[in-house]
């Protein structure tokens, strides 16, 4: 399954109170929302382009990777991939998103997502070789973001281990930062607290969590939305690319 669709639409200082979460049957009012720090540090030449730029000025592609989860004899591997891209503060209709092949190994069963409905599918779907010239203009040369990016730089770096990607914004490490209290940082968690569901299904309507192309677009209204907080608005970029090596 590949699907391209191409169009538009449309030190911490405390500030603000009462930022109420529900999760589950659970309130919890944190007292805080946290400024982003603001420092000053070397960069290479990609940062320091860009460094001048508020994040909401820019063009990031926001990305997911579904895998299998690790088995002895068996690596971790990606079996889907999404994709949408913010541009000047825009989250965009242009989406990527595609199952990737895996053959006949086995899931590790605590490995999330609707996998195993998919097992024939699975089975020839292109490789993430196959797609790299459309992969491409996605990952190449732009800011990248996930959730927890530790996932995806894995991914790529063993797919492509001869090619740069990033630099890098991670919304779990941001969401940290903008709410340090709250109770779970995880996204599917967040996304029901922020009251963001209901925009996420409207984007992928019939999909759920961990399903790569709805993750990527929770990821996409999570930055949204804490570069919307008070203080955070005009963040440099590099301020938020500071925050991933934090944690």
């Amino acid at each position: 399954m590949l699907r391209i669709q191409k169009g538009s639409v449309s030190s911490s200082k405390a500030v603000g109170k009462n930022l109420v979460f529900f999760l589950g049957r659970e309130f919890l009012k944190c007292s805080s929302i946290c400024y982003p720090m603001v420092v000053v540090s070397a960069k290479n030449e990609f940062e320091e382009a860009e460094s001048a730029n508020v994040v909401k000025n820019l063009t990031i592609t926001i990305l997911d990777f579904e895998t299998t989860g690790t088995l002895p004899g068996f690596p971790c591997e990606p079996w889907q991939i999404g994709m949408v891209q913010w541009s000047e503060g825009v989250i965009g209709q242009d989406f990527f998103e595609s199952l990737l092949r895996i053959g006949d190994r086995p899931f590790n069963p605590m490995a999330p997502g609707n996998h195993h409905a998919l097992r024939p599918q699975l089975k020839v779907a292109p490789t993430f070789q196959e797609l790299w010239p459309q992969l491409v203009p996605w990952l190449h040369g732009v800011i990248l973001c996930a959730h927890n990016i530790a996932t995806e730089k894995n991914i790529l770096n063993q797919q492509a281990p001869l090619h740069y990607f990033g630099p890098w914004i991670d919304t779990l490490k941001l969401s940290r930062a903008a709410w340090p209290d709250a109770p779970s940082h995880k996204l599917e968690e967040l996304t029901l607290a922020l009251n963001l569901r209901d925009e996420a299904d409207a984007f992928c309507p019939n999909r759920e969590p961990h399903d790569a192309l709805y993750d990527a677009v929770c990821c996409a209204l999570l930055l949204k939305t804490i570069l919307n907080l008070p203080g955070w608005k005009e963040t440099p970029l590099e301020s938020l690319l500071l925050h991933r090596e934090k944690g």
